[in-house]
């Protein structure tokens, strides 16, 4: 029952993982979570009677904190490398404050647009996830935000090529 409280720590991790709904789709994030609670028992059960046996119980002890507390921090923090949050709105585009979400999580993209009562010439600022640890960010103007998707696929195709590679 002792290894409730260290257990904490990945629950909170797994939890945390679950609640960043911007920065992956749930499919990625429910695994993520699983991942971080499922290591520690497994770590556990598998290291831990060997290194108590052999090594006695001071190396127990560092198995317990490594299980319990480093695994499924270093997992929670691949996460977040991996899949890099869309940030918050641009300070320097004024008037923002209305933003747009896809309707389908599995699209890593926000976008956030001026209000057209405030500047002249109202733009909208959008962020996408291009690959893993790259987010691409650009501006078009309000009156394409109908069209984003074919823009955001067209730039990704576009990027593509400068990077010698096939579209996604």
């Amino acid at each position: 029952m002792g290894w409730l409280i260290p257990y904490a720590i990945a629950f909170l991790a797994a939890v945390g993982i679950l609640s960043e709904r911007r920065r992956a789709s749930i499919r990625t994030r429910v695994f993520y979570a699983a991942a971080v609670l499922a290591v520690p028992p497994a770590l556990m059960t598998g290291v831990a009677r060997l290194v108590e046996s052999r090594y006695g119980e001071a190396a127990f002890v560092a198995v317990v904190l490594l299980a319990f507390v480093v695994v499924p921090l270093a997992l929670a923090w691949h996460f977040l490398r991996r899949h890099p949050h869309p940030g918050p709105p641009d300070p320097g585009l004024r008037g923002a404050g209305v933003r747009f979400l896809p309707r389908d999580e599995s699209e890593a993209s926000v976008i956030y647009c001026s209000d057209p009562e405030n500047v002249p010439f109202p733009t909208c600022r959008a962020k996408s996830a291009f690959s893993h640890g790259i987010v691409l960010e650009y501006l078009f103007s309000l009156e394409y935000l109908p069209d984003w998707r074919e823009i955001d696929r067209e730039l990704d195709e576009l990027v593509m090529q400068f990077r010698g590679q096939d579209s996604p």
